[in-house]
């Protein structure tokens, strides 16, 4: 079982640039660089920053924060990004089901993709064990690359089901719409949770 450490960070307004540059920066630091990307909103261009890096258990998260603590130069860099930004947040997500279907090695597939991709279901209470079997099934069905399934074990959405893909460019996004997948994707879900979200943001690999 795999688990994403993935920081959010709202900036403040003009502070986009500044705050995308720092947190390539503190990954370097973290010696998180070639390990997960940064993310950046395209749609909405004064949205969410955020990094992720992919962890194989939960221990390993544990013994990474633990070994970050006294590294002031870290700690420094953490609140000078905070200092510009209106918001930050750390999240864990567990992987339920991997991404798959890329002919070759993932890894090399992952790191030309420019587009995160994700589908948030928010799910009624008691349903979400409902909406995953769901969410599992139904990944197989879409076009090339098989999204990933998982759930948030730290963070305000707690019931919530995430879907997400990586790809390559903006085709792949117009290609979906011509195919059957995302709506027959909702209507396998849409009385098991109580709304949607989706998101695409751009990748930046360090």
């Amino acid at each position: 079982m795999a688990y994403i450490f993935r920081t959010f960070r709202k900036p403040l307004v003009g502070k986009q640039k500044e705050v995308l540059e720092g947190t390539i920066e503190l990954r370097k630091l973290m010696g998180w660089s070639g390990q997960g990307a940064v993310t950046q909103g395209f749609t909405n261009p004064t949205g969410f920053i955020s990094h992720f890096r992919r962890f194989e258990t939960l221990e390993e998260i544990s013994e990474w924060l633990n070994f970050t603590k006294p590294d002031t130069k870290v700690i420094d860099k953490v609140y000078e990004l905070n200092s510009i930004c209106e918001s930050y947040a750390n999240k864990i997500f567990k992987v339920i089901k991997p991404m798959s279907g890329v002919d070759g090695n993932l890894s090399d597939y992952l790191r030309d993709c420019q587009i995160h991709d994700q589908w948030i279901m928010h799910c009624k209470v008691g349903e979400r064990q409902k909406v995953i079997d769901a969410c599992i099934d139904q990944a197989e069905n879409f076009n090339g690359i098989k999204p990933n399934v998982s759930i948030t074990l730290s963070s305000p959405l707690i019931g919530g089901v995430f879907v997400t893909r990586l790809l390559k460019n903006f085709n792949e996004l117009e290609d979906e719409g011509n195919d059957k997948t995302a709506p027959d994707f909702i209507k396998k879900v849409k009385d098991l949770v109580t709304g949607f979200d989706r998101h695409q943001t751009l990748l930046h690999h360090d």
